[in-house]
């Protein structure tokens, strides 16, 4: 018999754990730097007004919507043929495992 590759049926951690671990950590170290970042603009807001000003002005500046539409638009372009060759490579897996299976 094959054998049973599911992430979520093994016996070890599953995928979702995995990745609620890796979002809790990323939650922790956002709220963290947040409390810094906090205290930063307590201590000299001036500085904090000019980087906000800075920032502002250079994201005003940036084509941001066109950079995400370009973006998106190759994700959605790139989709077909990954699914392909996502398919192709189960399509491989699965013939590999019912020869392996029959010998």
């Amino acid at each position: 018999m094959s054998k049973n590759n599911n992430p979520t049926t093994s016996d070890g951690p599953g995928l979702e754990d995995g990745f609620g671990s890796i979002m809790q950590s990323v939650r922790e170290g956002a709220s963290r730097r947040l409390t810094e970042y906090e205290g930063t603009v307590r201590e000299s807001p001036g500085t904090a007004l000019l980087c906000a000003l800075g920032v502002g002005y250079v994201l005003r500046s940036v084509p941001v919507l066109g950079l995400i539409a370009t973006l998106v638009r190759l994700t959605v372009s790139l989709l077909k043929p990954v699914a392909l060759i996502y398919g192709a490579v189960k399509l491989y897996e699965g013939v590999q495992r019912s020869a392996a299976d029959r010998s």
